[in-house]
């Protein structure tokens, strides 16, 4: 066998026991310790510097050592081709022979017992490093299962973050569809918003010119009814004027009636007093009384006349009343159909409006049918009220003409009354003048004509009550003409009717009275000269109660004349003071309907301000709602495109763990095909040597069993369960190589010993 190959398989024993993985585990497996005298794995060469040891055989002597040739030594113990030694040389090479063989069986004998000693050294040592391989790759296979583990984990996190994208990308999608349709759903709110405003402006700009045009209708209507009301007060006002003149002209009459009754009075005072001076100038004239019986006949014939006159005139007064009351009739009936003729019209006019109020909400365009309809019921308001105004005006002159004639026939009354009373005095004058005879009893009469005196100042003190009556009548009448100003006119004209009427009855009355004071006193007086004057008496005594009877049928006549005018005046003051008030009221529910109507529409309006209010809330509302719904959708778009970053964020880090664990896995990866290398490498290293050693043995006929395990060795059939590799039996591969290397000492040593 060649040295130079076996230095060569020990050189590569040597290199794969010292040039191992240079793994984490390789390092911390420790190296085999080094013996003294021990040869190490790598078989260094020895310092040049350093002396050998005294005394002592080393491999590095036996090394260095020059071999022993054959040619050299005989096999009778000399030596050729040299010349034959002394015996000293002899002895001393003897000597040294002998010296040799003892150190070289020492050294021997120490070689293998350090040997040994190595090669249970060299077998701990690879067991602990073929131990520590072993936990290593067993290290190794764990955190290779754990990085597949956290592969496996990561690729199930990736699943469920794919998923998680998956899912948040659906939701992303429903987010976007939701944010689409509330944009959609915004944009349809702000075009209905939109067509909302632009409605409501419409119907705002509608109802505002609808508004100004009625309220200018309006206003021109309530400037005609304010015209209207003007004119018709400045009609109430000259019909007052002209009710004040004619009740300041019936005050005049009544005051020329009073002053007349006055002076009427002082003349019969005068006449009185005439006739106290003409009682003594008429004694003498007693004797023509019985002349003038006949004169007196003769009146009582025209006094009888006068009767049938007054009869006739009683009759003519009855006509005229009838006819005034037929007058009052057919004004009346004129008055009430005017009345009923405006309170239809008014209620057709007021359920026109109330109809037309009711439908101006739904049908604003009518306004303008309201408005003439609000102008025709005017017009036909201000005809009624012409209409009311001429009756009244044409029952003001009817008045004014019964006035007239009543007063043209009362003054007729009053001259024959006049007549009869001058006719009377006359005759009371002459019958002083034919009682003449009689003026002893003067004195007793001027007694009495103190009483009459005193009677004519109590007749004063009654006309100054009769006065106050009257001014208290003339107040009344005012306050009556002041609140009953529609027929103001003809009430003061009846009133002052009434009043010349009243008047001419206590004229009438007190004539009476005084007439029949002076009868009364004739009477005395014909009493006293009864005996004397028994036929003149008597005569002047019939003559008298013919008198007085004519007078009560008179003053009867005048009484119920004047009653019949008074209570016909008071009946038609008080139905035309009905009729006041019912023109009043009529009047009074116009202007109530109208303001009602006036309340409606503003109530109308105030109500549609309201909606139109109201709506302008909604719209308010509803912009409100829009803005909010506004910021929802930017909040809900933030919050996306947040969890979208986040979500991205999410994915990126997950991507960079995964990329991580990749790159952890390609250099796990990479680790364990470094490390299958390296074992490869060992394992190819390790058949390497094994197979040098199996041929070395072959060749050097080591035991079968060696051969064996060598050879399965060398075929990599043994295989660790656990890491997977080829489990290498050491002590074998160390026996072998402690043969190889004893037998290649022992031929070395052969070789240099022959």
């Amino acid at each position: 066998m060649d040295n130079s190959a076996d230095d060569g398989m020990l050189g590569e024993a040597g290199a794969l026991a010292s040039h191992g993985p240079t793994t984490e585990t390789e390092r911390s497996v420790p190296s085999p310790p080094r013996l003294p005298g021990a040869v190490p794995s790598t078989l260094p060469e020895p310092a040049p510097d350093k002396p050998a040891d005294d005394g002592a055989f080393t491999q590095d002597m036996l090394l260095s050592r020059p071999p022993f040739t054959r040619q050299t030594l005989e096999p009778g113990g000399g030596f050729d081709d040299s010349p034959v030694p002394s015996p000293n040389i002899r002895n001393r090479s003897v000597a040294i022979s002998h010296e040799f063989t003892n150190n070289l069986a020492g050294e021997i004998n120490r070689f293998t017992q350090e040997s040994k000693v190595m090669q249970e050294s060299l077998k701990a040592y690879y067991d602990k490093k073929i131990k520590g391989y072993k936990r290593g790759l067993q290290k190794q296979h764990d955190a290779i299962r754990e990085l597949l583990a956290q592969n496996e984990a990561q690729a199930k996190q990736i699943k469920e973050l794919r998923g998680n994208e998956k899912y948040m990308t659906n939701q992303m999608a429903s987010l976007e569809a939701e944010a689409k349709d509330s944009v959609d759903q915004a944009r349809q709110l702000k075009d209905k918003y939109h067509s909302c405003k632009e409605h409501l402006n419409a119907a705002i700009a509608k109802q505002q010119r609808l508004y100004k045009s009625f309220m200018g209708k309006h206003d021109e209507s309530m400037k005609k009814v304010i015209e209207m009301k003007g004119a018709n007060d400045v009609a109430m006002e000259r019909a007052l004027q002209e009710a004040e003149a004619a009740r300041e002209q019936a005050l005049g009459q009544v005051r020329k009636a009073v002053a007349e009754a006055k002076s009427q009075v002082q003349e019969m005072s005068g006449n009185i007093n005439a006739l106290k001076q003409q009682l003594a100038e008429k004694d003498v004239e007693l004797g023509r009384e019985q002349e003038r019986v006949q004169s007196l006949i003769t009146k009582l014939e025209e006094l009888q006349a006068a009767d049938d006159w007054s009869k006739s005139l009683g009759a003519q007064i009855a006509g005229l009343m009838l006819k005034l009351d037929e007058q009052k009739a057919n004004l009346d009936d004129e008055n009430k159909r005017a009345g009923q003729e405006a309170e239809t019209r008014f209620d057709t006019v007021n359920k026109r409006l109330n109809t037309l109020f009711d439908l101006i909400s739904e049908q604003p365009e009518q306004l303008s049918n309201l408005q003439a309809a609000h102008h025709n019921s005017v017009d036909s308001m201000t005809s009624n009220l012409q209409t009311i105004i001429g009756s009244q005006k044409n029952a003001d002159s009817s008045a004014d003409e019964f006035s007239k004639s009543l007063e043209v026939r009362l003054r007729g009354i009053m001259q024959q009354y006049d007549l009869r009373n001058a006719e009377l005095s006359l005759e009371l004058s002459k019958k002083a003048e034919a009682n003449g005879m009689l003026s002893t009893l003067f004195k007793a009469e001027e007694g009495k004509c103190a009483a009459l005196t005193s009677e004519l100042e109590e007749l004063k003190k009654d006309w100054t009550d009769f006065q106050a009556q009257i001014r208290e009548l003339e107040d009344s009448l005012f306050t009556v003409e002041a609140s009953n100003h529609d027929s103001a006119e003809t009430i003061s004209q009846l009133q002052a009717e009434g009043l010349a009427a009243k008047r001419l009855s206590g004229e009438l009355e007190a004539k009476s009275a005084t007439v029949a004071a002076l009868e009364d006193k004739l009477r005395a007086k014909d009493e006293a000269y009864m005996s004397e004057v028994h036929q003149f008496t008597a005569n002047v005594v019939r003559l008298n109660q013919m008198l007085q009877e004519k007078d009560a049928a008179i003053r009867f006549a005048v009484e119920q004349t004047a009653e019949t005018v008074r209570r016909e005046m008071r009946i038609e003051l008080e139905r035309s003071a009905s009729e006041a008030k019912k023109h009043i009221g009529w009047a009074e529910q116009q202007r109530n309907s109208l303001a009602e109507e006036l309340r409606n529409l503003k109530q109308a309006v105030c109500d549609k301000e309201e909606v139109a209010r109201r709506d302008s809330l909604t719209i308010s509302d509803l912009r409100e709602t829009l803005v909010t719904t506004k910021n929802q959708s930017t909040d809900m778009a933030a919050e996306i495109q947040q969890h979208k970053r986040q979500i991205e964020q999410l994915q990126t880090q997950e991507l960079n763990k995964v990329r991580a664990l990749e790159a952890d896995l390609s250099a796990a990866k990479q680790q364990a095909t470094r490390l299958e290398e390296e074992g490869q490498c060992h394992s190819d290293k390790s058949r390497a040597v094994i197979s040098s050693l199996a041929r070395w043995a072959e060749k050097q006929s080591i035991s079968p069993q060696i051969m064996s395990d060598l050879e399965v060795i060398s075929r990599g059939s043994i295989v660790d369960p656990e890491s997977g590799y080829p489990a290498y039996n050491t002590e074998t591969i160390e026996t072998a190589a402690d043969l190889r290397l004893s037998e290649d000492r022992a031929t070395d040593f052969g070789n240099e010993s022959g």
